[in-house]
């Protein structure tokens, strides 16, 4: 048997459900196309987000050895002074020489 598409009286092809069918076809794989990068497109932001986040992480981090060096230096700021104001008659005596 071999298939042969029907042809009305004037020689044209008559479609029937073919074409339809086929056109929610299209439209079926078009959906899914979309879904698919939409999905890909989910998957990278929340690729971004985890990045950002521990981007944040590291930040906060950073800023506390900071804070720490900060408060480090503000206690050798005053120890500095502190044994400037040891040594200050001693030193104005050293340099009058």
């Amino acid at each position: 048997m071999k298939l042969r598409p029907k042809v009305d009286e004037t020689g044209h092809i008559k479609w029937g459900l073919v074409a339809p069918l086929f056109g929610v076809f299209i439209v079926f794989i078009g959906f899914i196309g979309q879904y698919a990068v939409m999905g890909s497109d989910v998957q990278n932001i929340v690729e971004d987000v985890d990045v950002l986040d521990n981007r944040v992480y590291s930040v906060e981090k950073v800023q506390a050895v900071y804070e720490k060096d900060i408060e480090y230096i503000k206690q050798d700021i005053k120890d500095i002074k502190e044994t400037i104001s040891k040594f200050d008659g001693k030193l104005d005596k050293l340099i009058a020489k």
